[in-house]
């Protein structure tokens, strides 16, 4: 077909994670709440154009009781409504042995209490081709993970939660080259993450206080045996 369409509208209710509601560190309690239970819908349609490869969805989440920590990493309910809408979009083009996929998404938040990126970027452009008679199938690529800025969380260990900060990440795009090999059941990757380092002396920050690894070699087999 030309055009597939989908849509689709979700409810749910949860109850809060234990730990939000009562926690206690060395027989003292931290907290003790009484949260009321979260309640969302999420509604959804998507458009797929098969023949050019095009996927687009969009997304709209309303939740009530939303729970969160704050920069103190203490759980916190809002008290407004929160929503997000988000639109995504992902693309394959393939000349001859050439592919580029990229894939976007864009979200905007009614609350500035959940911190999330409003625009994420990924690109992965690869030559895939076979070798030794066809036998070897052989992917070389690189791949491209980009964040607009947005206030970090920060981790608290004690407690395993992610709080609230107003440290800004700033714009800064994950590179990382691979090689993929394949055989029949045998399967070896190489990956070469973060090849940002080589030229960027700054450090990259996901979370804040805890530093991307700088430039990381990665290697993997997998071989199926079959009796």
């Amino acid at each position: 077909s030309f055009l597939n369409l989908h849509g689709g509208l979700q409810f749910y209710r949860y109850t809060p994670e234990q730990k939000a509601q009562l926690l206690y560190v060395n027989q003292n309690v931290l907290w003790q709440n009484d949260f009321a239970k979260p309640l969302g819908s999420q509604l959804s349609a998507s458009i797929t154009i098969p023949s050019i490869n095009l996927d687009v969805r969009i997304n709209q989440i309303v939740e009530n009781n939303t729970i969160f920590y704050d920069s103190t990493f203490t759980p916190r309910q809002l008290e407004d409504i929160l929503t997000i809408t988000q639109l995504e979009a992902s693309h394959k083009l393939k000349l001859g042995p050439l592919h580029l996929d990229n894939s976007i998404l864009l979200q905007e938040l009614s609350s500035d209490s959940i911190s999330l990126p409003k625009l994420v970027l990924n690109q992965e452009l690869y030559v895939q081709f076979k070798l030794f008679d066809k036998r070897l199938e052989t992917q070389l690529g690189a791949e491209n993970t980009f964040y607009s800025s947005y206030n970090s969380k920060n981790y608290m260990p004690l407690t395993g939660t992610f709080g609230n900060t107003q440290n800004e990440i700033s714009n800064y795009p994950l590179l990382t080259g691979y090689v993929n090999l394949k055989i029949k059941q045998f399967k070896m990757f190489f990956r070469f993450e973060n090849i940002n380092t080589v030229w960027e002396t700054l450090p990259y920050y996901h979370v804040s206080s805890y530093p991307q690894y700088d430039f990381n070699f990665r290697m993997g087999i997998r071989w199926l045996l079959n009796d």
